[in-house]
């Protein structure tokens, strides 16, 4: 399956939206979680990690939920800035829960949004894995751990999106069908639709032709018939058939969208009223 093809491998992008994945909004305790680490011994051992908690993820970066805590913020402004990007982060209140899904209350937390060069600074946390053998920082109230509900944090989230983050960063976090603009159907006559120079004629040209050619056979089959009458028969045919608005126009006088829908259509009717002795109005 490929939500586990890249879950034990290298955390990159991938994994991270392998991870959201899993996330179920009717189980507040389904957020992942990574570590963040903060300290690192001279060998280059973790010796201190922050539990953190991916929100979202976005073309150009990620958003973590973190423990408010002084030195989760010293260690985000020490690393930003830096070759890996800017770190931003927005301070909320939000519900923790126990990892069966029970309230426990509400506690500060960091949104921290993240370019994908952080990654470097995350680990995963492997399941079922015994207690790190490192200090982690955890959320926690009364003494009880926890962690961030679901629904809370991606409110918020979505609350920091919607209205404080930049500009650039919040719509990279929107999706391609929020970003459409919107049809209310009041644009029809500001905006005229340009003639296609190419593709199927609508339907409704199509029939028109049709016709057009039927009468054009019984016109070469029908000579001995009088001018007169024919005009007559033609005249009540051709007004059954004359243009709608969109196929042909009449003129910018009597139609704002002087160029019509397709190459064809006016050129056969006026042939169709010369042969038929009458030029309708």
């Amino acid at each position: 399956m490929a939500a586990t093809s890249t879950m034990n491998g290298p955390l990159n992008e991938g994994a991270v939206g392998e991870l959201l994945e899993l996330v179920q909004p009717n189980k507040p305790a389904s957020l992942p979680i990574l570590w963040l680490v903060t300290e690192l011994s001279a060998s280059g051992v973790v010796q201190k990690a922050v539990a953190s908690y991916p929100v979202y993820q976005r073309s150009g970066g990620f958003m973590v939920a973190v423990p408010a805590l002084e030195e989760v913020k010293n260690f985000l402004d020490a690393v930003s800035g830096g070759d890996d990007g800017e770190a931003a982060s927005h301070q909320v209140e939000v519900e923790l829960v126990t990892n069966r899904g029970r309230l426990l209350g509400r506690v500060d937390c960091f949104l921290v949004d993240l370019p994908w060069a952080f990654l470097g600074h995350f680990q995963r946390v492997p399941r079922g894995a015994s207690a790190p053998q490192f200090e982690v920082v955890h959320f926690s109230l009364g003494g009880t751990q926890g962690k961030p509900s679901v629904k809370s944090v991606r409110t918020a989230a979505d609350n920091w999106i919607g209205q404080g983050m930049d500009d650039t960063t919040a719509q990279d976090y929107f999706t391609g069908e929020e970003l459409e603009p919107q049809d209310t159907g009041d644009d029809e006559e500001l905006q005229p639709e340009a003639a296609p120079t190419t593709g199927t004629p609508p339907a409704d040209v199509t029939s028109l032709e049709t016709q057009i050619k039927q009468l054009q056979r019984e016109l070469a089959h029908r000579h001995d018939l009088s001018r007169p009458a024919m005009s007559i028969h033609l005249e009540q045919m051709l007004w059954s058939l004359r243009p709608r608005r969109g196929l042909c126009s009449r003129g910018p006088e009597h139609n704002s969208r002087s160029t019509p829908r397709t190459g064809r259509g006016c050129s056969s009717w006026q042939v169709l009223h010369l042969q038929g002795g009458h030029v309708l109005g």
